[in-house]
């Protein structure tokens, strides 16, 4: 098995502009730790893919492991993994994670095999991303998911 990260579909309907933010602060995400960070086959000398489906990436050379799929407009797929073996982008994969829960809400369930020691640098990371007025009210929104992940994102924001 190894250390792995998922994302279900809830097959609640997602908002085209819900994808438009997450978009967004997944670029900054990825600008900000480009060093780290390759194509979904983690080649070096290459930078994740952004295209208007999806965005894709990776670790680099021997950091690499699985590649991360983050979507960009509905439906939905119904499920997707990602391993990471603990490896750098390990953080960037569950910092981008907490910004599909915070964009997508109740549209998705992330959860993984690590629990929230595993999660802190990459929540950490997320919540710089994220404007600290909009922070409360989603997490107000996010309340009622049941996932790990979320639970996890909301209980450090209303702790913020």
């Amino acid at each position: 098995m190894g250390y792995t990260h998922y994302m279900h579909n809830t097959a609640v309907t997602t908002k085209p502009e819900e994808f438009v933010a997450l978009k967004e602060d997944c670029l900054t995400l990825l600008e900000q730790h480009k060093d780290i960070l390759a194509n979904g086959m983690g080649e070096a000398d290459t930078s994740p893919t952004i295209g208007d489906t999806e965005i894709t990436f990776n670790g680099i050379e021997e950091d690499s492991h699985e590649t991360m799929t983050i979507p960009l407009e509905g439906p939905l797929r119904s499920f997707e993994f990602c391993k990471t073996a603990y490896k750098p982008y390990d953080k960037v994969v569950v910092a981008s994670l907490f910004l599909v829960a915070y964009h997508l809400g109740a549209a998705v369930d992330v959860s993984s095999d690590g629990g929230p020691e595993d999660w802190q640098e990459g929540l950490g990371i997320a919540l710089s991303i994220l404007p600290q007025d909009a922070q409360k009210e989603r997490a107000l929104q996010l309340a009622s998911i049941e996932n790990g992940f979320t639970r996890e994102l909301v209980k450090k924001i209303l702790e913020g």
